[in-house]
């Protein structure tokens, strides 16, 4: 079961405030995650193709494995719940 921690980062530091089990939030935070991989893969493609082509892999890569580690990743819902502190 895939959780997301919410942290916060101070230089070398990193404090776990929370961890996020709802299944709806984290497709959302997961295809958020992809899109951001794919618009840095768009934006680096135009000054580098090259490189460009590596992250765009990289994003691939991300997207297949929240399929297979993210039951329904590819069906989002909106609404979400339990969140632990």
């Amino acid at each position: 079961m895939l959780r997301l921690a919410i942290a916060y980062q101070e230089e070398t530091k990193l404090l776990s405030l929370c961890t996020v089990d709802d299944p709806q939030l984290l497709r959302r935070v997961a295809h958020a995650a992809v899109r951001e991989a794919e618009r840095m893969a768009d934006e680096t493609g135009r000054t580098d193709p090259t490189l460009g082509e590596i992250r765009r892999s990289e994003a691939v890569r991300l997207r297949s494995v929240f399929r297979q580690m993210l039951p329904g990743f590819d069906s989002p819902q909106t609404s979400f719940t339990h969140v632990s502190m």
